[in-house]
């Protein structure tokens, strides 16, 4: 991906969610005067549900929350002994609700979309490619986070979802194909969203070109009849 295209899509991931659509097809104009494949990738940048935006917005705003966020998640994984895990799991807990709190105060969204932010959120301290999205603020959908972690003996309550799935290899080789399975549905998604945008283009296309012809239709005539005229 060029910087061109990097750089359209990291500004269109952090506007208001109302200005997408609109900035994003005014990028793609900009961009295809200078490069058709790289206008073509902006056209096709999906606009985020809202909680995905929400989380995107967390992303660029709140830096030292998300990192603390990662953190946790980093210190689950690497975690040894109870003590351990258990100040692992408080301190994930605290920074997703920080963060939630944050979305909640400044984002004005209604229960439903914060805890779809939750999940989201939750999500990128599991999966590598969800953390990766998360540190760049570019989510198009919110996320379920897909594995649990039993609580560590003596720490009481239920398990929590955490940074790694911690059980048998059969389950890890599920797990991926489990993720595997939603990214290339995710790409199916898109490449028919694309596949959407691209027919309309051909149908506007199609319709310019009938306009394009009957006015050239209509000027031939006007200019046979002129020349008839002159001739006579």
């Amino acid at each position: 991906m060029n910087a061109e295209v990097e750089s359209q899509l990291q500004r269109l991931y952090g506007l208001p969610l109302d200005e997408f659509t609109r900035a994003r097809d005014a990028a793609a104009r900009e961009v295809r005067a200078a490069d058709r494949e790289a206008a073509e990738i902006v056209a096709a940048a999906r606009k985020p549900t809202q909680a995905a935006w929400a989380v995107n917005q967390l992303a660029r705003t709140e830096p030292a929350q998300i990192r603390a966020l990662l953190r946790s998640a980093d210190g689950l994984h690497e975690a040894d002994g109870s003590e351990a895990v258990r100040k692992a799991m408080r301190d994930q807990r605290n920074a997703l609700d920080g963060l939630v709190r944050t979305a909640r105060q400044r984002l004005d969204l209604p229960d439903a979309a914060l805890e779809r932010v939750r999940e989201t959120l939750q999500a990128a301290t599991i999966d590598a490619g969800a953390r990766e999205l998360l540190e760049r603020g570019r989510f198009t959908k919110e996320r379920q986070a897909v594995a649990f972690v039993p609580p560590a003996k003596g720490a009481g309550g239920s398990g929590r979802a955490a940074s790694r799935p911690v059980a048998p290899r059969a389950g890890r080789r599920q797990r991926a194909a489990e993720q595997r399975l939603a990214s290339a549905r995710e790409g199916v998604r898109d490449a028919r969203a694309e596949l959407k945008r691209a027919v309309a283009a051909a149908e506007d296309a199609k319709a310019a070109i009938e306009t394009a012809r009957a006015r050239l239709v209509r000027a031939e005539r006007q200019e046979a009849e002129a020349k008839a005229r002159l001739g006579a």
